[in-house]
């Protein structure tokens, strides 16, 4: 598992920005403020979820990047068609085995006035390969050293080779801290947790946990200062709250995560104040049996495999992508979600909508309908993010029409997160749980989902708190991770994708989709990236 670690989690130690991707105009021309009219203003934002720490070494979850993102830098990132372009790398290289890469440097300071410098790059991922706790920690173990032959430059050494892609992930340990603020102490009670010193297009003004997190324009950043003076990020716990007070003017724009319902889609459009973009990327939702045994203990149905197979029957996908979510994303066979087309195993198929053979499935395994027509309850907590709570209610009417009492509980986002994925029962009792993880650009993202090594209490935690494990599929993880060959990499997915089909564990429901809604008074909203995870407002300027 060592080597399943190098990988994917160097894959966070390193990197970039699967957060940064939005954030194309970050670095660029066009996030720079050239003066005129257009200088100015403050976007208040509506966002779901308290960060509570701003060391993204602790704090690492991809939910909490987004307001870090306008603070901090990492050395790479996306752009908006997937291409890796340096962040606070200025440029980098690979030698031919995958094993060395070199970066320059921008020059660039920190919000407190010091020289960015390659000792900060040293002492950050030094830090995160020795803190356990970060899932990027043991897999920068296979990190022989990193030189730094001058302030410009530092060499990452690996004794396995490192694919390109390799280097981009969701979370935040990437998020290059300052060294001179924590080389003395304990960082994870480091002040500068709730009092951020990056080197971002923003800087940190002021915190207030549980309601708001404001931050002022950098006139100093490398990019070039944003047109926008401040942001002010508004915790808002759900999209009903922030349409409204999106519609009164309270606040600016509503991050997709929030999860706008397709249904107002038009309703927005509708409005000549306000602008909207829908698109799907490369994270899948999908419906998720807890397989550890306190789980199982809880609801002895979870071992037969007859009885996950006739639930996933008894899902009807199509209703809810067309009704539920108004058809503004695919319908999705496999974890890896369509959207990542060349990774994609179009061959793999669920089992088909039939309530009919569901129901047969049931008897046959010994669950009759009582009395009341039920044969057994079934809890599912469900995270109010992306609209997935909604789809878990649709599934109340699917459950009973086989004589199964679904009862779904919508939790807000940071107490799903404490509770379940980072609680150390992960779902326990719960039968089931709908939930969305990445899966792209590059399907290693999904290792932290599905390996039977990265559970809430893996040496190497992860966010498999359903406690997914099939043997072959960890084995092809360790494939996977092990392999610089894309064609066989390619390959190897397409196993992945089967064999975690065939157990009926997990049920692919459709990429996620991303739904923004904006005040037009603002522009640069139309032209931003695939992902919203670490989206950089530094584009973003007065319209009007």
């Amino acid at each position: 598992m060592a080597k399943l670690a190098w990988r994917r989690n160097m894959i966070l130690g390193l990197v970039a920005v699967l957060v940064l991707s939005s954030c194309a105009q970050q670095g660029t021309p066009s996030a720079t403020a050239s003066g005129g009219d257009l200088q100015g203003g403050t976007l208040t934002i509506a966002y779901p979820t308290d960060p509570k720490s701003f060391n993204g070494v602790v704090n690492n979850f991809s939910y909490t990047t987004v307001p870090m993102i306008q603070m901090f830098n990492r050395l790479l990132r996306y752009d908006a068609d997937y291409k890796v372009v340096g962040d606070l790398a200025d440029s980098f290289t690979t030698s031919s085995d995958g094993k060395t890469w070199t970066f320059k440097l921008r020059q660039a300071k920190w919000h407190d006035g010091v020289a960015f410098t390659s000792a900060d790059v040293k002492f950050h991922y030094d830090l995160v390969k020795s803190f356990k706790a970060s899932p990027a920690g043991p897999a920068l173990q296979s990190m022989t050293a990193i030189e730094t032959p001058d302030a410009s430059t530092a060499i990452f050494k690996f004794s396995s080779p490192v694919r390109s892609t390799a280097f981009l992930s969701l979370y935040a340990d990437g998020f290059i801290l300052p060294k001179h603020i924590y080389e003395v102490g304990d960082h994870t009670t480091n002040a500068a947790n709730q009092k951020p010193i990056g080197t971002g297009p923003f800087k940190f003004e002021s915190y207030e946990p549980g309601n708001s997190i404001t931050m002022t324009a950098n006139p100093d950043y490398f990019g070039g200062r944003p047109k926008l003076d401040r942001l002010i990020f508004k915790f808002v716990p759900t999209a009903a709250a922030a349409m409204v007070a999106l519609q009164a003017g309270e606040i600016d724009t509503i991050v997709p995560s929030l999860g706008i319902p397709p249904s107002q889609v038009a309703t927005i459009k509708a409005n000549p104040d306000l602008g909207v973009s829908t698109w799907a990327y490369p994270t899948t939702a999908f419906l998720a049996f807890g397989q550890q045994p306190a789980s199982i203990a809880a609801n002895p149905w979870l071992s037969d495999e007859r009885v996950r197979k006739a639930i996933m029957m008894a899902v009807d996908r199509d209703f809810i992508v067309t009704r539920v979510l108004n058809g503004v994303v695919p319908k999705d066979d496999t974890m890896v979600s369509s959207t990542v087309a060349w990774a994609y195993n179009k061959d793999v198929k669920v089992d088909p909508y039939d309530v009919a053979g569901a129901n047969k499935l049931l008897d046959e395994a010994g669950y009759p309908k009582k009395a009341n027509g039920i044969r057994f309850t079934m809890e599912m907590p469900t995270a109010i993010l992306g609209n997935m709570d909604k789809a878990s209610e649709a599934m109340v009417e699917m459950m009973r029409q086989v004589g199964i009492e679904l009862k779904v509980t919508s939790i807000e986002l940071n107490a799903f997160i404490t509770k379940y994925l980072r609680g150390k029962d992960g779902l326990a009792p719960a039968a089931a749980t709908v939930i969305s993880g990445a899966s792209g650009p590059d399907p290693i993202e999904t290792y932290t989902w599905y390996s039977g090594n990265r559970t809430p209490t893996s040496a190497v935690p992860g966010f498999n708190f359903f406690y997914y494990n099939n043997p072959k599929v960890n084995q092809l993880y360790d494939d996977a991770n092990n392999t610089f060959d894309q064609a066989k990499y390619t390959e190897i997915w397409k196993q992945i994708q089967l064999e975690i089909s065939k157990d009926h564990w997990v049920l692919p429901l459709f990429s996620r989709y991303q739904i923004e809604a904006w005040n037009k008074k603002f522009a640069g909203f139309e032209t931003r990236r695939p992902y919203e995870f670490l989206v950089s407002y530094a584009g973003i300027s007065r319209a009007k």
